[in-house]
């Protein structure tokens, strides 16, 4: 498994786990994994409002659960 940024240019990789919007828009820290297929398996939208850190998505696709 890998962890890596998602930003402008690999965003459309990760569509299809996260709702468009959360992924264009710049205000969030979004990071995804990839599994050892090179195919994305999840998906943490982040921000931060008045100090504090919230999540505003977690997904993980259903079939790349509990694989470490």
């Amino acid at each position: 498994m890998q962890l890596t940024r998602i930003e402008q240019e690999n965003a459309e990789f990760f569509m299809h786990l996260c709702p468009e919007d959360l992924l264009s828009d710049d205000k969030y820290l979004k990071l995804g994994v990839i599994d050892d297929n090179d195919e994305p398996a999840s998906v943490c939208v982040t921000g931060v409002n008045e100090n504090m850190g919230s999540i505003q998505w977690l997904f993980t696709d259903p079939d790349k659960r509990e694989q470490g």
